[in-house]
């Protein structure tokens, strides 16, 4: 053992030295610029607070008969109170143009083909398809119809609008920094505007040209039976595609239409249920529902509570339509869904070869019906814009890029009526009868609603304007010239699927199936979310008597509980397992312990996804390209775990009649392959330790600008990000973008829960809030509280609404002039 040696005693300290000049200016430069940019950011925030809208004092404004209150309470939610029902949606026009002008100002040049205007070329693509489908003639046409009770509400809601609008332009109120950043006055608001907004918001749900387009070109790439894992299970496909060279064509455009509202996604659309008295705490039904949107800000939807003699109804609706798709009065309650029903038919067009402006009917020729619109476009010439349309409707030619053949488009929403009328008949509904009478009358577009009374009635109801057909379409172009495939009218509304409510149970339109028989065409519903909704109804049944706060728990379910048998499936297929790569190992042991659940923290969903989407790019990039793939996982209700079940089940059948997409072989390979690639995948993005690869770092939230460009949006906490659990099939909604890998696409933004026992305290969470203004001071606290899964109490009750107010505007007419 050494000998430890003694210390060698410190020496006397030597001159403390003192900081060079260089040091001293580089730290104080360095102070300076913090200094600097916290001056500038507290300026910026000075700045956006002085353009948010009054909320709070008394205006004099035109056109209203009596005094109305807006109170807006914790959340931002407005609670207009009046004297008379005109003018308590002439209060909620005013609230809507307070809170969203900028966005009411997008949404009708959207919908009017009119963003060029603004947005130069950027904007041609959503006019010319506006110009085209002809979403504003329609609703000025349509304005001419609608019945007295319907004309008087949009007129008011219109006027509502226009008396915030005089405000900015006075200088009494605040310009919206949106439409100040991209330099454009908003104009007046139109009745028939509305109209619009409602025509363009539904042909973004009912327009599913995209998806008709890759099944015609799955069909011609693969053939009938190989493009079979690509249609809807439960479709009759049509044999034939739409002719044309498939290697050659360009890949057809996804509708900038939904692009421009957050709909696209495969998520788009809500879930609904409706429980039976004699299964809830309080004996009376309960009715819920979520909204699938893009995360975008602001939201396309808006939560308002409206009250008047004759009138007391809460719920969201889209900004610039009067009336709620989700919500209740004092006796009823309902939440749609988008349907998912075929309503949009394409039909190819022969055109006389010598004389392009006919057409061939039947045995004989008919003549086209052609229009032209002038696009005015900012800082370039305007464009010109000729509109060809058959019997059937308006030619798609000029819109989809590639060798395509004339493709005439027919929706419902291309006929006389509108689905506006319906929504405002709901609000006055006394019970479920009349609520169903109402449901009657709509037009587009086509929803499933659940709904109950107070008085334990209720059900399930397919709504809107669907085609009575001759024959099939199987889901592809049908040949315009022959008669058989042309409408005869619309599927009456008795015989559209309808479900009563019992005095115990539940019903639930979510993704699964709705009824119908043959008679109508469905898309893609796995069936998946609603399962995973009845399950847990049921188990909640088994534990007693349901409350709201039981559902407000099921709206933020993010457990997918298919998943784990089909990883096992794969895991299966990649045996033995002790031969993979390490990396490989790592990520099957990861799937084999795995329980479904797929909130923020958990790894084995982010090991999935990734497994997930490798192995469908391995198995269809080849045969069908990776454009072709990215279209197909971007199409309304194709669940990629789905599509994945066809193939594992295509490619087992014993003596397949024709060649399957994938062979079992090949299947094998991509699971041995993408387990190797997860591995790989994981480490570069999340860390070298299992522990790092929890599924909310891989799969952010961030809310995207709506319609204008992002730098008209740009404000404190812009670019932010959240960890986000889920994914396309859980209940919580977290479906992800597979062209942005993992980044969440559509999300469950609006949550409502409503007992009818006490429907003035209703349970709701809309993200990211009522104000668009990016200095809103309740966003944060919002969005917080919405992923946590906590929804705040919507109000009815006058005292309530009084007792929790955090501001009260007053508007009272303006005096009248002296004679």
């Amino acid at each position: 053992m050494r000998e430890a040696s003694p210390m060698t005693p410190p020496g006397p300290p030597g001159p403390a030295r003192r900081p060079s000049w260089r040091a001293i200016a580089a730290v104080a430069t360095a102070l300076a610029l913090v200094a600097i940019g916290l001056a500038r950011e507290v300026a910026e925030r000075r700045a956006l607070r002085r353009t948010l809208p009054v909320v709070e004092g008394e205006l004099r404004v035109a056109e209203l008969a009596s005094p109305v209150r807006i109170l807006r309470d914790g959340h931002g939610v407005p609670h207009v109170i009046a004297r008379s029902e005109r003018d308590a949606w002439f209060g909620l026009g005013f609230a809507q143009a307070q809170d969203r002008l900028a966005q009411l100002t997008y949404l009708v040049r959207a919908a009017r083909g009119r963003t060029a205007e603004v947005l130069g070329r950027d904007g041609l693509e959503v006019d010319r398809w506006s110009r085209t489908l002809g979403f504003g003639r329609l609703a000025d046409a349509q304005w001419e119809r609608v019945d007295r009770a319907t004309r008087d509400a949009l007129a008011a809601y219109a006027a509502g609008v226009n008396a915030w609008i005089e405000e900015v332009r006075s200088g009494r109120g605040a310009p919206p920094l949106a439409l100040a950043r991209v330099g454009v006055e908003p104009e007046p608001w139109r009745p028939a505007d509305s109209l619009a907004v409602a025509k363009l918001v539904a042909w973004g749900l009912d327009g599913t040209i995209d998806a008709t387009l890759l099944l015609s070109d799955g069909i011609e790439r693969l053939g009938g039976f190989g493009a079979r894992p690509l249609f809807p299970p439960d479709a009759a496909p049509g044999l034939d595609a739409v002719p044309g060279n498939f290697e050659a064509r360009a890949p057809a455009p996804a509708d900038p239409l939904r692009r421009a509202l957050g709909l696209a996604g495969r998520s788009v659309g809500s879930s609904a249920w409706v429980i039976a008295a004699g299964d809830t705490e309080s004996g009376a039904p309960l009715v819920a529902g979520d909204l699938h949107l893009a995360p975008t800000a602001p939201s396309l939807l808006y939560e308002a509570h409206l009250a008047a003699p004759g009138l007391e109804a809460a719920g969201a609706g889209v900004v610039g339509v009067p009336g709620f798709w989700s919500g209740h009065n004092e006796h009823v309650a309902w939440a749609a869904t988008n349907a998912r029903a075929v309503a949009v038919d394409l039909y190819v067009e022969t055109l006389d070869p010598k004389r392009p402006d006919r057409y061939a009917a039947g045995n004989g020729m008919q003549a086209l019906s052609v229009r032209e619109e002038r696009i005015a476009v900012r800082g370039a010439p305007d464009v010109v814009l000729e509109v060809r349309a058959t019997h059937h409707g308006p030619l798609l030619d000029g819109l989809l890029t590639g060798a395509r053949p004339s493709l005439a488009v027919a929706w419902g929403g291309l006929q006389p009526g509108d689905g506006v009328a319906s929504q405002l008949r709901m609000l006055r509904a006394r019970d479920a009868d009349e609520l169903r009478n109402a449901l009657a009358s709509h037009h587009e577009p086509v929803l499933a609603v659940a709904y109950a009374d107070a008085r334990g009635r209720g059900g399930r109801q397919v709504a809107g304007w669907l085609p009575a057909r001759n024959m099939p379409t199987g889901l592809v172009p049908v040949p315009g010239r022959s008669p058989w495939y042309d409408w005869r009218g619309r599927v009456a509304f008795d015989a559209l699927p309808h479900a009563p409510l019992g005095g115990d149970g539940f019903l639930v339109a979510a993704d699964g199936p709705l009824g119908g028989g043959t008679s109508i065409e469905w898309w893609w519903r796995s069936g998946e979310r609603g399962a995973r909704i009845e399950s847990l109804l049921r188990a909640a049944r088994g534990r007693g008597p349901i409350g709201a706060g039981a559902l407000a728990a099921l709206l933020a379910d993010q457990r997918s509980p298919r998943a784990p048998a089909r990883a096992r499936a794969l895991l299966e297929l990649a045996a033995p397992l002790e031969s993979l790569a390490p990396e490989a190992r790592s990520v099957a042991r990861l799937l084999a312990d795995w329980d479904g659940s797929a909130d923020e923290d958990s790894v084995g969903a982010a090991a999935w996804h990734v497994l997930l989407g490798a192995v469908l790019e391995s198995c269809l990039a080849e045969p069908l390209g990776p454009e072709f793939v990215e279209r197909l996982l971007s199409l309304r209700g194709v669940s990629p775990e789905a599509l994945l079940d066809a193939l594992l089940d295509a490619a087992r059948v014993p003596e397949p009649t024709a060649e399957p997409l994938v062979s079992l072989d090949r299947l094998a390979q991509a699971v041995r392959d993408g387990l190797r690639r997860t591995g790989l995948t994981l480490r570069v993005r999340l860390g070298s330790r299992t522990e790092q690869w929890q599924w909310g770092r891989l799969h952010p939230l961030r809310f995207t600008a709506f319609g204008w460009p992002e730098s008209a949006w740009d404000g404190p906490g812009s670019g932010a990000s959240w960890p986000y659990g889920g994914d396309g099939v859980t209940i919580a909604v977290g479906e992800y973008d597979p062209t942005e890998p993992y980044a969440v696409r559509v999300a469950s933004v609006y949550r409502w829960i409503v007992d009818l026992a006490t429907p003035e305290i209703a349970l709701s969470a809309l993200v990211p809030g009522a104000p668009e203004h990016p200095a809103d001071p309740l966003r944060d606290e919002g969005i917080a509280r919405w992923l946590a899964g906590r929804p705040g109490v919507l109000a009815t009750h006058r005292f309530l609404v009084e007792d929790g107010a955090h501001s009260q505007l007053r508007l009272v007419p303006v005096e009248a002039a002296a004679p």
